[in-house]
């Protein structure tokens, strides 16, 4: 009889998963492909809850599989945003 490997996520990881998937339907993934980029937004919901997980590879990896760079960065970005 082999050994069988099996990944059991943890309520920990299927609860990140959820919020960053709530957040991309909120955000960037819903029918509203005009909502603009804003940087209060951005830090707010986004660097500031990757930053208190640490950048965490789970939480980039979710994000990069929901494609916030192509989907929301650069899709919304405009060439006159400041960095105030």
């Amino acid at each position: 009889m082999g050994l069988q490997l099996r990944t059991v996520a943890s309520a920990m990881d299927t609860s990140l998963e959820d919020a960053w998937t709530a957040l991309a339907q909120r955000l960037w993934l819903s029918d509203n492909p005009a909502q603009k980029l804003k940087p209060e937004t951005l830090k707010a919901d986004i660097w500031d809850a990757l930053e208190a997980d640490r950048f965490s590879l789970r939480a980039l990896a979710i994000l990069e599989n929901l494609q916030i760079l192509e989907k929301y960065i650069r899709a919304r970005f405009t060439g006159n945003a400041t960095s105030g």
